[in-house]
């Protein structure tokens, strides 16, 4: 979004946050080691994150180990995917231990389960914005999607997939 204002393709007084996620960790259903807070990572053998530098799951979840004082603690132990699915398919399958994954990505009965949510004050609140670009507030097509996103409706569609829009 900041990308889009200092080029201005969009107006900042019309960006908006339509939804937020939630960093959490999770695991294989089977797996007999099941962390519940951030201190206990380091006790695992393997850790997947999407790669911070690419990744914004990865991002958020480095973010979180520094905070939490367990990074070091758990270098060397993790297993960088190409995105935040790979993550999570890395844990469905048992190949770790865990995965730092969003909510709305671990669906019951897939696999993994979630050990726990990372604490909000660990980590920066994961958001979803949405602005109209200079070309679409003239779009009519545009303009309804974008008030849309803002609807009651699609609040409800959101928060029945694990969004949070609060």
């Amino acid at each position: 979004m900041d990308f889009l204002v200092e080029r201005k393709r969009i107006e900042k007084s019309a960006a908006a946050v339509f939804a937020y996620n939630t960093l959490v960790f999770c695991g294989p259903d089977a797996g007999a080691t099941k962390p519940g807070k951030m201190g206990d990572l380091p006790a695992l053998g393997r850790i997947a994150i999407g790669s911070p530098k690419s990744v914004p799951a990865g991002a958020y979840a480095m973010e979180a180990l520094k905070n939490a004082g367990v990074a070091a603690g758990v270098e060397g132990k993790l297993v960088m995917a190409r995105d935040v699915r790979e993550a999570l398919a890395y844990a469905e399958r048992g190949e770790v231990d865990g995965a730092f994954v969003y909510r709305t990505d671990v669906l019951p009965g897939r696999g993994a389960s979630i050990f726990f949510v990372v604490p909000r004050s660990m980590v920066s609140r994961v958001t979803y914005p949405m602005a109209p670009t200079a070309e679409g507030v003239w779009n009519p097509e545009a303009t309804a999607f974008y008030r849309f996103l803002g609807s009651a409706e699609a609040k409800r569609f959101l928060e029945r997939r694990g969004f949070d829009t609060r």
